[in-house]
């Protein structure tokens, strides 16, 4: 079962076969996002179907549903 509340998501692709993700992985294990809701996929951009990248939105709108009145910041109000 998932603590919605605290649940952090990430997602990381890349395209080509010559690409690594690693470094996508750990830039966000290091913003303290649990491996278990990293989506990841090696799948080129002219693909429509992206089924990792699905998996994530599908996860973040069971966070949103049940925690409707948890909003994350806008982007970049922190750096303001």
């Amino acid at each position: 079962m998932v603590n919605f509340p605290s649940v952090r998501a990430g997602y990381a692709r890349c395209s080509a076969r010559t690409q690594e993700l690693q470094s996508q992985l750990d830039a966000l294990a290091e913003q303290g996002i649990p491996r278990e809701t990293i989506f990841s996929e090696k799948i080129f951009s002219r693909v429509k179907v992206r089924p990792q990248f699905e998996a994530a939105l599908a996860l973040a709108r069971q966070i949103k549903a049940h925690a409707p009145h948890c909003r994350a910041p806008a982007l970049g109000s922190a750096l303001a």
